[in-house]
């Protein structure tokens, strides 16, 4: 444990609380699949259920108080602004024509709705 705090890098509070939200939430999601498919449930197994539901519960709340789908919402707008400006320098570095450059943004963001569109994005 020591070794994996000296070599782990620091993570976002938002990333943190991301990774424990789906945790809690495959933790949960499990237990349901195993009540439903009508394995013997013992009184043990039907508390832990409740207590990663509720857990569950607790770091979606938190999570949402967070805002943490906004921050990703802005990582992931800042990164594609970067990226754009990074295609747009390298056509310009190449000599790419103008109009050439229109159409290339055009394919890329029929690219990335299409993807979007198949779950890929």
């Amino acid at each position: 444990m020591a070794e994996a705090f000296e070599r782990g890098d620091r993570r976002p509070a938002w990333q943190i609380l991301a990774d424990a939200l789906h945790s809690a939430d495959t933790l949960m999601l499990d237990a349901r699949v195993k009540l439903a498919d009508g394995e013997p449930v013992s009184l043990d197994a039907l508390d832990r259920f409740i207590e990663a539901l509720d857990r569950a519960q607790k770091f979606a709340k938190i999570v949402l108080d967070a805002g943490v789908d906004e921050r990703q919402t802005q990582a992931a707008e800042a990164m594609v602004v970067m990226l754009g400006g990074w295609v747009d320098r390298a056509m310009a570095a190449v000599g790419i024509p103008v109009g050439v450059q229109g159409q290339l943004r055009k394919a890329i963001a029929a690219e990335v709705r299409t993807s979007r569109a198949n779950g890929r994005g």
